[in-house]
């Protein structure tokens, strides 16, 4: 009984909190938030990330607190699908002077507001990069999808005379730098599989100690199994955005149990 009273209060607040971000929008959409690892960021809270990470100072809490306890000081962090500079502010924070944060953006506006966010947080060993990660070397065009998530694109492939965006595969953006690469953390709207593709083709010029996070969907969801085969341990790192889980998550926050994370193994 009083288990369903509160997830019916949590749900009620859940509703009442999503339209009073919404008017807080439409009233003034610009704001200054900061980050719970201390990274301050210009917010339009019209736009689905930047608007959770205004209001609670954090966005995908269960990647998030993956992310600090996997990556190490010294590590290379990779951010494929850099977004505004979430992860890879977070990343940097991690890796210390001793260690590097690659952040990939291939949006032109997105990229701009990537690099703003570090230049002003002083985010000295974090490498901006506006390429796209595809199967072969190419140009590309980028459309936003959603006017509400600047993440939500279509990359279409061009000619090099109409094209925006560079494309090339990921071993050649990292370079030199795929044998220090620990973490790879790649959401790029469903173009994952040439990537995964070409890590598993590439294994054995990565470190031995190499976790990947990537958003499964359609054809990259053949790459579990090859995964897995090739020797990793392949588990589910699940994502709510609902905002009654925000907020019990920031209610566990006083009693320091807020940091948990969920890993699901994933059967064959």
């Amino acid at each position: 009984m009083w288990s369903q009273l509160f997830n019916r209060l949590v749900n009620a607040i859940d509703t009442a909190m999503r339209v009073y971000m919404r008017i807080a929008g439409y009233i003034k959409p610009m704001r200054e938030g900061k980050t719970f690892f201390g990274a301050q960021l210009k917010c339009d809270i019209r736009d689905f990330i930047q608007r959770r990470i205004f209001f609670f100072s954090i966005y995908e809490p269960n990647l998030t607190y993956f992310i600090q306890k996997r990556v190490k000081a010294g590590d290379t962090f990779v951010d494929l699908g850099a977004n505004i500079g979430y992860f890879s502010m977070l990343a940097s924070t991690l890796v210390g002077s001793t260690g590097r944060v690659i952040a990939i953006e291939a949006a032109p506006d997105t990229f701009a507001q990537l690099h703003a966010n570090l230049d002003r947080n002083g985010y000295r060993n974090v490498e901006c990069l506006n390429v796209a990660a595809t199967q072969e070397p190419c140009y590309v065009d980028i459309l936003c999808q959603d006017a509400k998530n600047i993440g939500c694109n279509q990359v279409t492939v061009v000619d090099e005379a109409s094209g925006k965006v560079r494309g090339q595969p990921i071993l050649e953006i990292l370079g030199d730098q795929v044998a220090n690469t620990n973490f790879i953390k790649i959401d790029i709207e469903g173009a994952e599989a040439p990537v995964l593709e070409q890590i598993l083709l590439h294994r054995d010029r990565f470190p031995d100690r190499l976790t990947i996070v990537a958003e499964i969907k359609g054809d990259s969801c053949a790459y579990i199994d090859q995964f897995r085969n090739a020797g990793f341990q392949v588990s589910a790192l699940p994502n709510t955005y609902r905002i009654g889980y925000l907020l019990v998550r920031h209610y566990l926050k006083q009693f320091h149990e807020d940091t948990f994370t969920v890993t699901i193994p994933v059967k064959q």
